[in-house]
């Protein structure tokens, strides 16, 4: 059974409209939707601060729902044996050990600002 819920927003100003609570169910049959709907319409439900919403139960037009994942993925837990990983790993720490090096470098500008009077 695939079922999904969405929390909506009660705005304190008229500024910004309300956006209501949403639960999407998944029946067995037709007639189980039938007799939701016919069961749960207008019912009245009472918020922490003692406002009543009236729900709207409806069969929804699009029947589809997201398809289930299918299992555990065949990648998960290989990355510490893939050796492009383990590669940039090593470069990683190199860079790191040289980091706190100082490299002295001669190159040709150093050299040439040596030679000139």
């Amino acid at each position: 059974q695939w079922k999904s819920f969405l929390q909506g927003k009660r705005r304190k100003t008229a500024a910004k409209a309300s956006t209501n609570s949403r639960c999407y169910l998944q029946f067995e049959t037709v007639e189980q939707a039938k007799e939701f709907c016919k069961n749960y319409h207008g019912h009245g439900f009472v918020d922490q601060k003692g406002q009543t919403f009236r729900s709207c139960a409806v069969l929804a037009p699009y029947q589809r729902t997201p398809n289930q994942s299918k299992g555990k993925d065949k990648l998960t837990g290989q990355i510490t044996s893939d050796p492009d990983f383990l590669k940039f790993c090593e470069e990683l720490e190199a860079q790191k050990e040289n980091a706190g090096k100082k490299i002295q470098d001669d190159g040709p500008i150093m050299v040439t600002v040596e030679k000139e009077p």
